[in-house]
């Protein structure tokens, strides 16, 4: 069984675990700092100065999409302009940025990071690069995240705990508390992603090392019965709004290393034809940490095509993509990025 390429990334960068308490849906709760006040001292840092934002242009503000990108060496989020994917800002003095997620409502995007052998850090920006709260993680070691369109629930997939024992999910509730929930067939959390009705869902590993689904709720989480083919290295898992679809990325497509590729997936499991991602000439895109697809009808997805883990290595680009078309990238920016990862989308609000 190969080993996720983010997991290689955790344990070069990150495993350096020490405590954390067993995690349950009966776990203790944790209180939540007001993010949109921002206010809670110890839960908090201070948005005065803008600790983070490097640099943002005029047009940042009113512009309808923009796209988050972390680069996970460099510690930076850049942020791009869609659909043409100029940079028009970035985020700096992270020390290593992992999965993001944005909000429907408001645009605002949060931004994971694990801190040192304790804790993790989940930072929420607004869209104009402004910090607005800082939740400290005590549960694991956060990778991804994502809001809940209903609710506004933040979830936090913690790939482990602080002992390399099983990862959880994290519910973090606006203005209220977190509970900590669990699949008890699922060791490893990845990715994870809400549908528009509220039904989350979260990719990983057993303790058998096979790739697994899980769909959570605030009660606990059971076991997506995955068939119809097979993911040999469990990517990115994104819900379309128009298409009301899964997409689960395969870093392995086929059981070949370097071969990316993209699952529909049903409500019940069934996988569909993989699609394939290639840039302009067709080049192919030999991996990508996580991506974020648009609302609506007429679909992109954006992401971080990260060159540096091809054979032989490319160059690192922000790319767009028609979906679930595939194919040739529509538009490429390799001027900027390093070792990209995480990826959100924010939308102006209205």
């Amino acid at each position: 069984m190969k080993t996720s390429n983010l997991v290689t990334c955790a344990s070069f960068f990150v495993l350096s675990a020490t405590a954390l308490a067993g995690c349950n849906s009966g776990a203790p709760q944790a209180a939540l700092p007001n993010a949109a006040a921002g206010e809670s001292a110890s839960n908090t840092r201070a948005s005065h100065g803008h600790p983070y934002l490097r640099w943002l242009a005029p047009d940042a503000r009113i512009a309808p999409r923009l796209l988050f990108l972390g680069d996970f060496l460099a510690g930076t989020v850049d942020i791009y302009l869609m659909p043409e994917l100029r940079q028009i800002g970035q985020l700096a003095g992270f020390t290593h940025p992992y999965g993001e997620c944005a909000s429907n409502r408001t645009g605002n995007v949060w931004v994971t990071e694990e801190i040192g052998s304790n804790h993790g850090n989940i930072y929420e920006f607004r869209r104009d690069g402004v910090q607005l709260a800082t939740i400290r993680d005590a549960y694991g070691q956060p990778i991804s995240c994502a809001i809940d369109p209903k609710t506004q629930n933040l979830a936090v997939s913690n790939v482990r705990d602080f002992k390399s024992g099983p990862g959880n999910v994290v519910i973090y509730r606006p203005g209220g508390t977190a509970r900590v929930i669990r699949n008890p067939d699922q060791r490893d959390y990845y990715w994870l992603s809400y549908n528009d009705g509220g039904k989350l869902w979260v990719d990983g590993y057993k303790p058998s090392s096979a790739v697994t689904v899980s769909e959570c709720d605030l009660t606990g989480c059971k076991t997506v019965d995955l068939h119809g083919g097979t993911i040999h290295t469990p990517g990115f898992l994104q819900w379309t709004v128009g298409q009301r679809k899964w997409y689960l990325a395969d870093e392995n497509c086929d059981n070949f290393s370097g071969e990316f590729c993209i699952y529909p997936v049903s409500d019940d499991g069934e996988l569909g034809t993989p699609i394939k991602l290639m840039r302009p000439g067709g080049m192919r895109i030999c991996t990508m940490a996580q991506a974020a697809i648009t609302p609506g009808k007429s679909v992109v997805l954006v992401g971080g095509d990260n060159g540096k883990r091809c054979v032989p290595a490319q160059t690192s680009s922000a790319g767009r993509w028609n979906f679930p078309d595939g194919g040739d990238a529509t538009h490429m920016n390799s001027s900027s990025i390093d070792y990209p990862l995480g990826a959100a989308i924010s939308t102006r609000a209205l």
